[in-house]
């Protein structure tokens, strides 16, 4: 497959290969200017686009239109050729009416009408986080996550998989939605929201045949998207503010190759993304006195844990000290008494013995602690969200004013 840059040349219609040939997935998205066959395209074009070295390939399904659109205008004695891609609903889930995009279905490789499979039932229908903590809450359910996918499970037997996408969307397809009760349609529709166009997730990469569970840095990727979801919808602001450099950042967390001479920048990029995005100025501004002059993002983190949830510190904010005392021995001075004194006791705390010095292992227990420890703060949060909600109410989006140390 060759991916091509818009505008550059005639861009010609291709069957697209789920991932770039930099190695990043393509999503979908949508041109508003294109040259095509000798001439300009303008409206609203989907193709698929690299997040990474933004590449864009045109489908066949999409240039065949376009192609048909352009010898109409050149009929016509036009210049330039404007053209929409027709939106479709089709049968499924009709009463509940879902918000969706057929252009996902259309130009997604992979997604195409199978054969035995209803029109539209690859459509991807996506959801904000709530979805899932309102489902999590009630013991009649059980929400079975996975890391980048799971399952909700319904009373009655009925069950709907779910996919988490890069941008922490929770998505599912249309044509499964259309297999569970009306009323859990209808409960799924109050949380439906715009199509994010990007499928990347364990229930799209299992649909390719691929492994769906997903690496631990994607566990812990989709465990901080979520954490950033539910504590801006229920404390009033993200805890770990994580900006588009930051899930950039974020999509290209991979496993050391060479665990010595990689380990280093594998712990470097893990900090900036687990310990640096926390927003302490937005803690500190929702703490009392001199709780809000707490010094330092952990030690931030850690007071606000502590005053607004009444949660076990330990076991949440641990493995995020490890993190730091690990990366500090490898950046800072590598070999200082003290700082391997730190280390040897994170060893201990992640279930090691203080003189195993298998940075494997410990990266395995490392990652899997931070994201564990951030799906049980969002799951406190959403517990605490009634007391959130009352100080929001009360205090006018100021919760440090009604709280006392």
């Amino acid at each position: 497959m060759c991916a091509r840059r818009p505008g550059s040349g005639d861009t010609k219609g291709e069957t697209p290969d789920p991932r770039c040939s930099c190695g990043d997935w393509f999503a979908v998205e949508f041109r508003e200017r294109l040259e095509m066959h000798g001439m300009v395209v303008t409206g609203s074009i989907p193709v698929m686009a690299c997040m990474t070295c933004k590449n864009t390939v045109v489908p066949d399904s999409v240039a065949r239109p376009v192609s048909d659109a352009v010898q109409a205008a050149r009929a016509a004695g036009q210049k330039t050729c404007e053209f929409a891609p027709r939106e479709q609903r089709f049968g499924l889930c009709a009463a509940a009416g879902f918000k969706y995009c057929s252009a996902d279905c259309e130009v997604t490789a992979g997604l195409s009408h199978r054969e035995g499979e209803a029109e539209g039932h690859r459509v991807p229908v996506f959801f904000d986080w709530d979805v899932l903590l309102w489902y999590r809450r009630r013991g009649e359910y059980s929400v079975d996550m996975r890391g980048i996918h799971g399952q909700i499970a319904f009373p009655g037997g009925a069950s709907l998989d779910y996919g988490v996408n890069r941008h922490g969307r929770v998505f599912c397809w249309l044509g499964d939605l259309d297999r569970i009760p009306q009323g859990e349609q209808e409960r799924m529709k109050a949380h439906n929201v715009e199509s994010d166009h990007d499928v990347v997730s364990g229930l799209y990469k299992g649909l390719l045949g691929l492994n769906p569970e997903g690496s631990a840095e994607e566990r812990l990727k989709i465990s901080l998207y979520e954490l950033a979801e539910v504590s801006r919808a229920h404390a009033g602001f993200a805890i770990h503010g994580l900006g588009h450099a930051d899930r950039r950042l974020a999509e290209r967390l991979e496993r050391p190759g060479a665990w010595r001479r990689d380990i280093t920048q594998a712990l470097v990029n893990l900090v900036m993304l687990c310990i640096e995005t926390i927003d302490t100025g937005r803690i500190k501004g929702s703490m009392p006195g001199p709780n809000g002059e707490t010094r330092g993002s952990l030690n931030t983190l850690t007071s606000w844990i502590k005053i607004k949830l009444s949660a076990d510190v330990a076991s949440l904010m641990v493995p995020f000290f490890v993190l730091n005392d690990w990366r500090n021995y490898r950046v800072h001075r590598d070999g200082d008494g003290k700082l391997l004194e730190r280390l040897r006791k994170g060893r201990a705390c992640l279930g090691m013995g203080e003189e195993d010095d298998d940075d494997e292992k410990m990266y395995d227990l490392l990652l899997e602690s931070l994201a564990r420890s951030c799906r049980n703060l969002s799951s406190d949060i959403v517990e605490k969200r009634h007391v959130f909600k009352q100080e929001q109410d009360l205090y006018g989006g100021n919760p440090a004013a009604g709280t006392t140390a």
